[in-house]
């Protein structure tokens, strides 16, 4: 598949013994996509006075000790200890990418510091405990980078290659573009490691479909922001674009077109491609619900496909949204179907886990099947016994082909049902220590934090509520109408901008339409950050419950057009979340204050990268730092 052109910024002058930067008007070029045959190009012009201090780095390590060296990059630095094929193609890599990167500092520091010149860093030198680089829950992502002056060497350790993949991801965050236009690196010692196993970026690839090379482009992010996972929501309601070698049909039927299928193929090579960079695949094949896309081959073991949605109350609703359609539990045909193609899907994605889904399930859609009635009169069962029924069955399904369950948390927070406790629930509208308090093992993904197509309004068709011209009633909630500036700061006269300053705060916010979105508002990037995966957890025992979490991004208004734009680089906040931690070594909370540098920094360096992240803040703010602040800290 077509890859994405490596970014190449124009020439710029650094000094560095002066500590300051003066880029002026310089421009940061760098082919950004290849469309359809098209060359499509742009560029940022940058005109910035930097005072620059360490370089910014995300997601920022556990610990960093910083040295008062900086030591050029020769031409030909030699990388030893790459020894196996995925470490060499991860030196490959990040030595192409640290070349053409070449990069400047955007945001503005004032952590100044005097650096020493120290000659020529003429090694990288990796030490890796084991080759073994198998993916998984638990396998050791930990790494440290020493950089230097006496030995002019780089040592990364790791114990796992996976480690190391990490390690060099920051090593490239750490070169910069120097004096006499060399590349430089400042001497450091690093120790760091991942504050959860699972962390990972969900793309419901069903809803609208995104071809193959912008998949591998989001891997390639993934890999940037330190992400092990990405969890391909791969079929829906809308469409069932998974290609399959033993139910074709599903696919050639299911599918939007042709074209908009996954081959067994295509599968693999990401699979493959995810694997290299250190990124697992898990698969999501959701049932009972969402599942309309099935009966276009099958259509004996789907129900209530015929019927129009019905955005009314949830007891009579068919579905969440369009299109209505779910498997059909009483049909023996219907467990065939899935035993064949779980048993597929387990032979050809090599991660340890499998996602059975298991949301939103519509009471009316079996409660309109006179099949169902009848079947569920006939043996004296509720259609709860049946629901129960299928997902013991699921369950049963996915572990005979020796993998392990993850399903969404409604079984058990919506339904009640007593699902294993081996099963890891994936929390999306629950607090996590209610379902932790159960014994489940969860993944955090909070639609209140972290659920990326919020806040775009309602995307269902012949909406009335649009036409309304005026606010009927300011003093309450309305669906088109916001409410008013939530504080309003009074400043000091006379004050540094640089320094602290007293002010006062006055609180006022009125109701705010949701303008059709269910999740509204818009979750910022700073709303990202501070979700707290343990919080309300008391005990340690409870704290290690929560794997990790995922951002999600659902494809109702998302495509391949504005992927880059709608996860990043808020999926980066969550990248920092999870690996970092939301507490510091020392245990003290981490800051927006502390982040928005090094997020302004980093998304620039993200497009600079390929990913076209959305921007956060007016180039202004990077070139006057705080004073777009909301308050000083």
């Amino acid at each position: 598949p077509d890859r994405i052109t490596q970014a190449q910024p124009c020439p710029v002058i650094f000094n560095y013994k002066s500590r300051l930067t003066l880029l002026a008007s310089a421009s940061f070029c760098f082919t950004l996509m290849k469309t359809q045959g098209l060359l499509f190009a742009a560029s940022v012009a940058v005109a910035v006075t930097s005072v620059f201090g360490e370089p910014w780095l995300w997601p920022i390590p556990q610990t960093v000790a910083w040295g008062s060296t900086v030591l050029k990059i020769e031409d030909h630095v030699s990388f030893n200890g790459f020894d196996t094929s995925l470490l060499q193609g991860a030196r490959d890599r990040y030595e192409n990418l640290i070349k053409s990167e070449r990069w400047i500092p955007v945001q503005v520091s004032y952590n100044v510091s005097h650096l020493d010149p120290g000659g020529y860093l003429d090694a990288i030198n990796l030490d890796v405990g084991s080759h073994d680089a198998s993916l998984g829950l638990l396998v050791d992502e930990s790494y440290s980078i020493d950089i230097s002056a006496s030995t002019k060497h780089a040592l990364i350790k790791a114990k796992t290659p996976i480690g190391a993949l990490r390690a060099l991801e920051t090593f490239s965050q750490l070169v910069f573009r120097g004096e006499d236009d060399h590349l430089e690196v400042q001497t450091v010692h690093i120790e760091d490691y991942p504050a959860y196993p699972h962390r990972g970026v969900l793309l419901d690839t069903s809803r609208n479909f995104y071809p193959v090379k912008h998949i591998l482009r989001t891997i390639d992010a993934l890999a940037y922001n330190k992400f092990n996972v990405f969890h391909w929501h791969i079929t829906d309601s809308q469409s069932f674009p998974l290609g399959s070698k033993k139910l074709p049909e599903l696919s050639l039927k299911g599918a939007y077109s042709k074209s908009m299928i996954y081959s067994p193929y295509d599968i693999k090579y990401i699979i493959h491609y995810a694997e290299q960079r250190g990124v697992r695949v898990i698969p999501e094949i959701d049932a009972p619900a969402h599942s309309a896309s099935w009966g276009k081959a099958f259509p004996e073991i789907t129900v209530c496909t015929d019927n129009f949605w019905d955005p009314g109350s949830w007891a009579d609703r068919f579905s969440s949204e369009p299109t209505p359609g779910q498997l059909d539990p009483t049909n023996p045909k219907t467990f065939e179907i899935i035993q064949t193609l779980f048993k597929e899907v387990a032979e050809t994605f090599i991660d340890e886990y499998q996602h059975v889904g298991g949301d939103e399930i519509a009471p009316n859609c079996w409660n309109s099947s006179s099949k169902i009635q009848e079947y569920a009169a006939r043996h004296n069962v509720t259609l709860h016994d049946l629901l129960v029924s299928f997902e013991e069955k699921i369950i049963e399904l996915v572990k005979g082909n020796n993998k392990k369950v993850i399903m969404w948390e409604d079984m058990v927070t919506s339904e009640m049902i007593n699902i294993p406790k081996d099963v890891i629930l994936q929390i999306w509208t629950s607090a996590i220590v209610s379902v932790v308090k159960l014994g489940y093992k969860v993944i955090a993904s909070s639609s209140d934090f972290w659920y990326l197509d919020c806040g775009f309004g309602g995307w269902v068709g012949n909406d009335g509520r649009y036409v309304v011209q005026e606010n009927p009633d300011p003093n309450n909630p309305n669906f088109n109408y916001g409410g008013e500036f939530c504080f309003l700061i009074v400043r000091q006269r006379n004050h540094d901008p640089r320094q602290d300053f007293n002010f006062h705060r006055k609180i006022q916010c009125s109701p705010v339409g949701n303008g059709g979105s269910w999740c509204a508002p818009y979750k910022t990037w700073q709303r990202v950050y501070s979700y707290d995966l343990t919080y309300n957890l008391t005990t340690a025992d409870e704290k290690k419950q929560v794997l990790g979490g995922e951002v999600a991004l659902w494809s109702e208004q998302a495509d391949w057009t504005n992927l880059d734009s709608r996860l990043w680089p808020r999926a980066a906040a969550a990248a920092e979340v999870l690996w970092s931690g939301n507490f510091d070594a020392d245990g003290v909370k981490r800051t927006l204050a502390n982040a928005q540098p090094r997020m302004m920094d980093w998304r620039y360096r993200l497009v600079a990268r390929g990913i076209l992240a959305d921007p956060i803040q007016p180039l202004w703010c990077a070139k006057n730092p705080k004073q777009c602040d909301a308050q000083l800290d």
